[in-house]
């Protein structure tokens, strides 16, 4: 007789570490991806038997239970990893042959890393020795990493070698039985000690701000890393040690020390967040088993300019040393913990892997070197460290994604850091602050070729450069509004009368006067006359509230405001201010009686111009003080680097509260060309303007690009024009839609800097969001980091504006002007350069790119996020006419994105509401996922604002969370479907079509869930497409597009008592297998039983089987899905075993178990069983394949039990009913 003993771990197989589950499902986000594949290279030197190295090599391979197994989802969703046989196979390839073999063999492992891996098939490891020379050979190792860490591997080398050198001496194989680890890692993770770690981090952790990066986050797994390799100088390395023993710790400290560093000073951020994998083996089991235990530590530090060297090591030394201790509390937990839906991505900026040098790695006479060549995918900058054989030198490795980070770029970190690293080893009482990141070459590039643009001007006034065209061209058209056109010498005049009447009226040089006046030629003459008088204009928009305009006057000391009869009444009344009036009889003769010769009065250059007043932080104005010092470098700006000319015809669109007006007027009055006064009810985005534009011949414009992106498709701008836009994010399609018809031109300008400071010509072949540009001319633009330092080429830093133009500073707040304009510590002695407060950085192009406010960005799972981009993207969908988007907590405490809709005048409420979901599909479509807001709000009236004029955020209501809007219902069978599975597998009461799924506590556990009832329900949905849609509406249209064909057709069942219903788990088996019928059948089980050496009797064998199919019925179940969808199971009266035998001498055992893996089983032809015997050389084996569908791991064990009861003729107990 035979004993029954299975070669398998009967379904479902083995749970799987911590540390296996996050890799476990990432691979199924990305299926084919070989990202988690990790490849390390042994270098053996000396003479080496290939043939024994060959098979130490195998019988350590097949020894680590780890590497054999294939990985399946349970029937919860929880991935589960049955052990297979074991099997190595070691070629040899020989590459002295090459020219250069150590390339060669480089190209080789490149080609053989790449291969994906099939979790659920294999194979999941490879292993090859590389011949470079007779005495030199790399043993490749292959692993994908769900098998196995890097200390894994490590163990597995060492006994290689212990097998290489020892023989047949070598210990007995070792227990490294994959369940042992298992259940070490599963105790761990139930114990109380992990509960205290999951409390220590919660802690730690708390507060934290979005970890810092050096390389923005890419949208997928690294396909193609890029690596730059370098070996410090032996004086760098002693440098570094010697550090390391000053502070008493390891040199590994002084290096992680250095990379904070780093990061600070190219982020600016003090608040740093490194990623450090560690081993997590603190125990006897973990310390010996191979297996996947590692994990990544988020190690968070404070660094500052003022932190020394010496201060952050030893910050490093006890950080690192609390980490460790806590280091088996998995990352993935606490990225969950913490909200974090895109997990460890977001927990962690760069990562640094200290590798381990094995000292104990014995290959007979050989010399034996571990090292790295690929660790799995990187999310930001990956350094590396070890020490290379001989104990004295050090590699650093720089690792990237190539998505997002190029060779140049690469190259810029490896010789910055390096730099860092020198000057952070030298002096331990160096601030951090004063490590230069440029050297004396980079920094002379930056401050004088890329940041500066002299250019010899004329030294004018502004009315002094419109006199002179006055003198040049009196005939000539200056101003035109509708019908109205005035010359140059008409325009003069009447500037020239109203100047002198304000010197009668007291007006002195450096007075400010206001003026309130509709968009007409009268309000371009009020504006010179101003300047003529020497006094500078204040600009006041009469829809702003009564409040606002007394605060200005008060503010700027005003004392005379020029308005009209119509806009007077709506003007508070000051007692010591006084109104002109121009259209009041008594005002109109006594203007027209004043001479219209210029009235004479001087006006220096550093006197002020005008006075503009801009949102403040306190929630009061602030008034810039411009003087005509700019002037002639806005007229060279205009005429050198977009064209103007006297025959040119600008624009004059902006609010003349907004000091675009002007660089509009200066660039036409001041080169003679002609202005074009748009009227207010002009001003919108529609053919009313376009027309109107085109009516008059425009040759140049500036509109907002908002404005832009909102003209319907029917409105065109001439052909030829000049489009300049700015003092917005300009999107990428705005630039699309009107290249190629009219010349682009993106501008960043500054109230505090003459209007505008850097220009770009638009390039729609440019990847990426479009730049500002260069420095105008006789404008400085410095990229600084905290310390005022010039950041390199790549790095963010702060922007900072200096030379001709520079506003005098904020009227009447003296602390605030030193803290805004200060000195210039690259211009001449008493210079002075405004700090904009925005972030930008130098691109290799030379040209600036705008990365957003330093005060105002958002950030959201890791990603800067701007909201004007996506407020932009709002406004240029149809029935949108105004938009706000800012974070908000959720009713879970995470932080949210949250979009503030208005619709456009007109609209009633179901065309609102049509428009909102519409403009939600299309952001949805057109913006990356992490800048979908994860909430709409819809506003009945416009945006509330300020006092001063900004977004008044407090105003905003909260959005509902847990409520659906209209916009939110779902609409149709398939979104219905999703919408009540999310709320189903997140166990929420409901869930709208554009909420999140892993915003609304979705993980990756309960997206695989979400896959299964999706399937289940006949919705062809992947884990991929979960976390790449994310929302009900977007899932729906990739269902409904990739909809599979419905069932074959089935002839109704009647329900007879045979007819029975499904547990909801055996609908799920159904489904799976009616909708993927040419996918492998996950729920398919093999049991191959090893019946021993002795004898054994088919026919008796077959008959003690069919004995247990006659006895269970439920062994006999076929299954069917109704005319209505549902699933019941039919139990036949009788069923044949299907029977067959084979030999291995005919057919490998694992081909024949692959065979017999891949035939599916039909779920309407019962059994849905199948029996085989295997002779095996002298031994004979059973293989036992059943759907999952008809009995579970503990069935099986009961049949197996009566299997061998009945084969021996005992007598069996009658079957349960």
């Amino acid at each position: 007789m035979f004993d029954v003993e299975s070669d398998r771990t009967p379904a479902p197989g083995l749970p799987v570490t911590g540390g296996q589950t996050g890799i476990w499902l990432a691979q199924q986000i990305e299926p084919d991806s070989s990202a988690y594949n990790i490849v390390f290279a042994l270098e053996l030197r000396g003479a080496t038997d290939l043939d024994r190295l060959a098979a130490a090599v195998g019988q350590a391979v097949r020894e680590a239970e780890c590497l054999h197994v294939r990985l399946v989802p349970g029937e919860d969703g929880e991935p589960r990893q049955t052990p297979v046989a074991p099997a190595a196979d070691v070629p040899v390839v020989d590459l002295r042959g090459a020219g250069d073999p150590e390339r060669a063999a480089g190209e080789w492992i490149a080609a053989d890393r790449d291969r994906p891996a099939d979790l659920a098939a294999g194979p999941l490891f490879a292993q090859a020795l590389l011949r470079l020379a007779d005495d030199r050979v790399w043993w490749y190792q292959r692993y994908h990493h769900i098998l196995v860490d890097g200390m894994g591997v490590a163990l597995i080398s060492r006994r290689a070698g212990e097998l290489y050198t020892l023989g047949e001496r070598a210990a007995a194989a070792p227990d490294w039985s994959l369940a042992r680890l298992v259940d070490a890692d599963r105790a761990h993770r139930a114990s109380a000690r992990y509960a205290a770690e999951r409390a220590w981090w919660q802690e730690r952790m708390s507060g934290r701000a979005e970890p810092a990066r050096l390389v923005e986050r890419a949208p997928a797994l690294t396909a193609r890393r890029l690596r730059r390799s370098v070996e410090l100088s032996g004086e760098e390395a002693g440098r570094l040690r010697a550090a390391a023993d000053r502070a008493g710790t390891r040199a590994s400290r002084v290096l992680i020390a250095a990379v904070a560093a780093y990061l600070h000073r190219v982020t600016g951020e003090q608040d740093v967040v490194l990623g450090l994998p560690v081993a997590a083996r603190q125990d006897e089991v973990s310390t010996a088993v191979p297996g996947m235990l590692s994990n990544i530590v988020p190690l968070r530090l404070a660094v500052g300019p003022a932190t020394t060297a010496a201060a952050l090591v030893a910050e490093v030394r006890d950080a690192v040393a609390e980490a460790v201790e806590h280091g088996r509390y998995r990352a993935e937990d606490l990225a969950k913990d913490l909200g974090l839906v895109d997990g460890v991505a977001e927990l962690v900026g760069p990562t640094i892997n200290i590798l381990p040098r094995p000292d104990d790695l014995h290959f007979a006479d050989c010399t034996a070197h571990l090292r790295p060549e690929w660790l799995g995918p990187v999310s930001d900058l990956a350094f590396g460290f070890g020490d290379l054989p001989g104990g004295g030198a050090v590699a650093v490795h720089l690792d990237a994604d190539a998505a997002v980070c190029d060779e140049d770029a690469l190259a810029g970190h490896e010789r910055r850091f390096l730099a860092l690293l020198h000057a952070f080893t030298e002096d331990p009482d160096r601030p951090v602050g004063h490590l230069d990141l440029t050297s004396g070459t980079e920094r002379d590039t930056l401050l004088r070729e890329l940041g500066a643009a002299p250019q010899e001007t004329a030294e004018l006034s502004w009315p002094a450069a419109f006199e002179e065209q006055v003198r040049r061209a009196p005939d000539a058209v200056a101003l035109v509004c509708e019908d109205r056109e005035l010359t140059y010498a008409e325009l003069d005049a009447a500037a020239n009368r109203l100047a002198r009447h304000l010197l009668d009226a007291g007006v002195r040089p450096e007075d400010v006067v206001a003026v309130a006046l509709p968009r007409s030629p009268e309000l371009v003459a009020a504006l010179l006359a101003v300047m003529k008088a020497g006094a500078a204009y204040l600009p006041l928009d009469a829809d702003h509230p009564r409040d606002r305009i007394a605060y200005m006057l008060r503010d700027a000391g005003a004392r005379t405001v020029v308005t009209v009869r119509e806009l007077a009444a709506e003007l508070p009344e000051l007692p010591d201010v006084a109104h002109l009036v121009l259209d009041d009889p008594a005002t109109a003769d006594a203007l027209a009686r004043r001479e219209d010769t210029a009235p004479g009065v001087p006006v220096a250059l550093d006197q002020a111009a005008y006075v503009i007043y801009t949102s403040g932080s306190t929630g009061r104005p602030k008034g810039v003080v411009v003087p005509h010092d700019g002037v002639g470098s806005l007229i060279a700006t205009a005429t050198d680097r977009i064209g103007i000319t006297a025959g040119s015809r600008v624009v004059q669109f902006a609010s003349v509260g907004f000091d675009v007006t002007v660089w509009d007027l200066v660039m036409s009055l001041c080169v003679g060309g002609r202005i074009i006064v748009v009227p207010a009810e002009r001003r919108v985005a529609g053919p009313a303007l376009t027309e109107y534009i085109a009516r008059h011949g425009a040759t140049h414009m500036i509109l907002p690009p908002s404005l832009v992106s909102a003209l319907p498709p029917e409105c065109e701008l001439p052909d030829g024009s000049v489009l300049i836009v700015g003092t917005e994010a300009v999107p990428g399609e705005l630039i699309a839609r009107w290249a190629g018809r009219v010349r682009v031109v993106v501008a960043y300008g500054l109230t505090e800097a003459s209007v505008n400071s850097t220009l770009w010509p638009a390039d729609p072949g440019r990847p990426g969001p479009a730049p500002i540009g260069r420095p105008d001319p006789n404008t400085r633009a410095y990229v600084l980091d905290t310390a005022l330092r010039p950041v390199p080429v790549g790095a963010e830093g702060e922007l900072y504006v200096a030379g001709r133009g520079l506003a005098r500073g904020y009227l009447g707040r003296p602390g605030l002007t030193a803290e805004r304009f200060v000195a210039d510590p690259y211009g001449e002695p008493g210079t002075r350069m405004y700090r904009t407060g925005d972030r930008v950085r130098w691109a290799a192009d030379g040209n600036l790119e705008f990365l957003g406010r330093a005060d105002g960005q958002i950030k959201i799972r890791g990603h800067r996020i701007e909201p004007g981009e996506i407020e932009s993207a709002f406004m240029a969908c149809p029935g949108i006419a105004q938009a706000a988007v800012l974070a908000r907590e959720d009713h879970r405490g995470v932080k949210r994105l949250v979009a503030y809709l208005v619709g456009e005048e007109g609209t009633d409420g179901t065309d609102a509401e049509a428009a909102v979901s519409a403009a939600r599909a299309r952001v949805a479509d057109t913006l990356p996922d992490h800048m979908a807001p994860s909430a709409v709000v819809v506003l009945d009236g416009p945006l509330p604002l300020t006092p001063n004029g900004k977004l008044d955020q407090r105003a905003l209501p909260e959005p509902r969370w847990t409520a659906l809007s209209g916009a939110d219902a779902p609409e149709g069978p398939v979104e219905t479907v999703l919408a009540a599975l999310f709320a189903e597998v997140l166990g929420l009461p409901s869930a709208g079509v554009h909420d999140s799924f892993f915003e609304l506590g979705g993980d990756s556990i309960t997206a695989i869930q979400l896959v299964g009832r999706a399937r289940e329900a006949g919705l062809a949905l992947t884990p991929r497409e979960v976390f790449r849609l994310r929302t009900v509406a977007a899932l729906a249209r990739a269902a409904a597009e990739a909809a599979p064909a419905a069932p074959a057709a089935t002839a109704p069942v009647p329900l007879d008592e045979d007819a029975l219903p499904v547990s909801p788990l055996q609908e799920g088996f159904y489904f799976h297998a009616a909708f993927d019928e040419d996918a492998a059948d996950l729920y398919l089980v093999q049991e191959l039983l090893d019946l021993g050496d002795g004898p054994v009797d088919p026919g008796r064998l077959r008959g003690a089987l069919q004995l247990l199919l006659d006895r269970h019925p439920l062994l006999r179940a076929s299954y069917r899905q109704l005319p209505g969808g549902g699933v019941v199971q039919r139990l036949a009266d009788r069923a044949t075993l299907p029977w067959r035998e084979a030999d291995t001498a005919d057919t490998p055992l694992d081909d024949l178990l692959a065979a017999d893996q891949a035939e599916r089983f039909d779920p309407a032809r019962p059994p849905l069983l199948r029996a085989a015997l295997i002779r095996d050389g002298r031994r004979h084996r059973l293989l036992l394949t059943l759907h999952h569908i008809v009995a579970d791991g503990w069935s099986v064990t009961v049949l197996l039990r009566e299997l061998t009861a009945a084969y021996r003729g005992e007598t069996l107990p009658e079957p349960a009913d």
